[in-house]
């Protein structure tokens, strides 16, 4: 069997003497070890351990000001990725001024 990785980039796994590579059986393995690590009872894993039960502290009141968003928008790398908006760096950049108002 070869053993280089598919077009996933995922190499064959095996578990319990069994190889396992077909992207789906891999997906589900992969997952069956994510659960069993995050999460105390892997068997019945849900959100609720993630849960803070405890009360968090209050925070002081924070000032944002417009001249403070729009230096930190011109101060944007233009070569990073945009974010899940979509806006380039660049557009954010060279309209700072004006968009920091709507921000």
């Amino acid at each position: 069997m070869n053993q280089s990785a598919d077009s996933s980039g995922i190499a064959p796994l095996q578990q319990n003497g069994i190889t396992y590579s077909d992207a789906k059986a891999k997906a589900n393995r992969l997952n069956e070890q994510f659960v069993s690590v995050f999460f105390k009872d892997s068997k019945s894993a849900d959100t609720d351990s993630f849960i803070i039960k405890k009360p968090l502290p209050e925070m002081d009141i924070v000032n944002i000001t417009t001249s403070t968003v729009a230096k930190l928008l011109q101060n944007l790398q233009t070569h990073k990725a945009t974010g899940l908006e979509c806006i380039p760096a660049h557009l954010l950049k060279v309209t700072a001024d004006k968009a920091a108002k709507g921000l």
